[in-house]
This record gives structure tokens, C-alpha cells and sequence, in this order.
């Protein structure tokens, strides 16, 4: 065979095999739980559609509103499927939002090579937030705390500006720019706080409701509870007469919040008082001390006044501290204690005492000699 002949029977063989490769077979759904695990399977390979054999208790009839019931509304602006020639079979159609290919990046890694330059940049940062946010010894209450203050404190509210350009030239989505830019609407917080708040495995679900900027989050006990962009702290659902959702309208797709909040958090004028109420906690063996700070200087100030408190004689011994950067009001901060405890700080700040008793005996003892 010629050279010539050879390598027209090649691309003839590739042509052929291309279409092959790119068919998925399809995925059979029977449940709603099918469809969400199918949906985020979906994000992790950013696919805005996919085949779907429909079975179990899913029909033609009543996909439409399962997939109303799904987790779509998380990832996606908007969930649709169509029909196909087969009854069974339709085409499940996402239109995925643009922070699920940071989420997806998180997962599988290989997603950045799919990114603009813009995009990366912004995968950069979004990487070192779920880093710095993913804090061993903290519970999800306290970070979840962390990532809604962080998100507060950085925040610039967008005016109407969006869209704005990058380097001059680029253009990039909602997202990128609250990433790049810290420029956000609240709806671009909210689906912030679900992506970094799932990068971080914490479950979180997206109720945006007119652009308002709410999340709802599961913490360690298995409530779950409201969040607002806007305001920090975790909040329940208000209930109408029928002892219905006030939010949710009755809509049984988002979990239920319970009837009050149990979740305790400290809460403290001043520095001053941080660190007081941190010096008990430390001398009682606790591990680490949280609180939210109503008049919080910032980071530096934060550690200048760590430093002051220390020379008016406090004992307090710190191995971290978990600190938002910029100042504000009422802003969450933790600080974990050495493993020594107080009591072993206060033998060895006595045995240092009665150490340099010693040798000022033993100097004056050598002077009558």
C-alpha cells in the first residue's frame, strides 16, 4: 500500500472512530436520589447535557418536576430536558454556573487545563481560600463562620458595574470578578458560599430567592440552617400560621430548618474582652477559644493587642490564630492554645521565680566568703 493510500485509510479510520469515542452511553435514573448524584456528576465534568434511560419511579410524565425537586438549582440557572424517540430516554440539559468549574477544578484537577488564563488566576485564589479555610479542630459552625465573614469583609458590593473588564480587555463572569475583583452581587455571594463552602465538604444548598443572597447549611449534628449573605450568624426558617416555610413556601426540596437555633456563639464588645474571656478558657485546659468580635481592628491590630495583653501580665498561650484580614463589626475569630496547659505554664513560671531565688542565695553566700 502507498504512502498516499495508507494514510487516507488512517483518517478514514479515525473519522470513524471519533463519534464512537465521544457517545456516553446513558445513564439510568430511577429516583430523585439518581438524578442529584447524575446532576453532580455532571458538575465534576462540567457536561452541560447528558442521556438519562428514565426508570424506578421516574417516567416522562414526571421528570419535569423531579427535576424541579433536584439539586439543579445549585449548580444550574436553569434545568430542562427534551424528549428523544424513545419514551424511556430524554436529555437531561444544564445550564451549569460559572463557579462550578472552580468546584469541579477542586475535584479533578485535570478541569484547569478547560480554563482561560482569567479562569486559572481565579482558580489560584479560590484554592488558597478553601486552604486557609480548612482548618483542622475546627468545627463546620466555625468555619462556616470564617468563610461568611471572610466573604463580608472582602466584599464589594456591585452597583450596577458588572461585567467589568479584566487586564483591560477581558471580559469575565459574575464570579471570576468577585474572585478577581471582590465586586459582587448578592446572588454571585451566595453561590460563592455554596461552591467554597462544598470544596470544603460541608453540605450547602443554594435557596438565592430574588437575588437576596441565602444559603442553607448542614452543620455537625445534621441541622440544617439558614444563611444571608448579608448578616452573619445562622438563622431559622420564620413559619406562617399553617406552620409552614415562610422561604421555602412549602416547597419540599430544601430541608427544614429546626424551630430555634442552638448553635452558641461568644460574643464580645472589644479585643480586650476577647482575651480575657480567651485567658479563662485557656487556664480550664480548652483546646481553643472562638468568638465574634463586635468591633473587630483587623488582623494586625488583632495580634498588636495579643501582645499588649501579654505584657499587663496575661499567661495565655497561643499556637495559631484564625484571622480575618480587614477590620469590621462583628467578625469571627478563633485562637488554639499550645498543647501545654496553664497549670504547667504557672509551675514553670514559679519554678523560674524560685530558680533565680537560688542563685541570688548562692551570690550572696560567695560575697562573705
Amino acid at each position: 500500500m502507498s504512502r498516499v493510500l495508507k494514510f487516507v485509510w488512517l483518517c478514514i479510520v479515525w473519522l470513524l472512530c471519533v463519534p464512537v469515542q465521544n457517545v456516553q452511553a446513558a445513564s439510568k435514573v430511577e429516583s430523585l436520589d439518581d438524578l442529584n448524584k447524575l446532576i453532580l456528576d455532571m458538575v465534576m465534568a462540567q457536561e452541560d447535557t447528558r442521556s438519562i434511560v428514565l426508570g424506578g419511579s421516574l417516567s416522562a410524565d414526571n421528570i419535569s418536576d423531579k427535576i424541579r425537586m433536584s439539586i439543579f438549582n445549585d449548580y444550574s440557572d436553569v434545568g430542562s430536558y427534551r424528549s428523544t424517540n424513545d419514551d424511556d430516554k430524554v436529555i437531561l440539559c444544564l445550564n451549569l454556573k460559572p463557579g462550578t468549574c472552580y468546584l469541579a477544578a477542586c475535584y479533578q484537577p485535570q478541569m484547569i487545563r478547560k480554563m482561560s488564563g482569567v479562569q486559572r488566576t481565579a482558580f489560584a485564589e479560590f484554592k488558597n481560600r478553601v486552604k486557609s479555610f480548612n482548618i483542622k479542630g475546627l468545627s463546620v459552625a466555625e468555619k462556616v463562620m470564617m468563610v461568611q465573614d471572610d466573604l463580608r469583609a472582602r466584599r464589594i458590593p456591585d452597583r450596577g458595574a458588572r461585567r467589568k473588564s479584566i487586564s483591560g480587555t477581558i471580559k469575565a463572569d459574575d464570579f471570576t470578578m468577585f474572585l478577581t475583583r471582590n465586586v459582587a452581587a448578592d446572588d454571585v455571594c451566595s453561590d460563592y458560599m455554596q461552591m467554597m463552602l462544598n470544596a470544603l465538604g460541608i453540605p450547602c444548598r443554594n435557596t438565592d430567592d430574588c437575588c437576596r443572597g441565602t444559603n442553607l447549611v448542614q452543620v455537625e449534628n445534621g441541622a440544617w440552617y439558614r444563611l444571608d449573605v448579608n448578616e452573619p450568624g445562622f438563622f431559622v426558617d420564620e413559619k406562617d400560621n399553617s406552620g409552614r416555610s415562610r422561604v421555602s413556601r412549602g416547597n419540599d426540596q430544601y430541608p427544614a430548618t429546626p424551630d430555634v437555633c442552638d448553635i452558641v456563639i461568644n460574643q464580645h464588645d472589644s479585643v480586650e474582652e476577647f482575651w480575657e474571656a480567651a485567658q479563662e478558657a485557656f487556664k480550664e485546659g480548652e483546646k481553643k477559644y472562638s468568638a465574634r468580635i463586635d468591633k473587630y481592628p483587623g488582623e494586625k491590630e488583632f495580634r498588636n493587642s495579643y501582645d499588649t495583653f501579654i505584657a499587663e501580665g496575661g499567661t495565655v498561650e497561643i499556637a495559631t490564630m484564625h484571622l480575618i484580614e480587614k477590620k469590621g463589626r462583628k467578625i469571627f475569630t478563633c485562637v488554639e492554645f499550645t498543647q501545654e496547659s496553664a497549670t504547667a505554664v504557672d509551675k514553670k513560671a514559679s519554678g523560674k521565680k524560685k530558680s533565680k531565688g537560688k542563685l541570688k542565695n548562692k551570690f550572696k553566700k560567695l560575697n562573705k566568703g
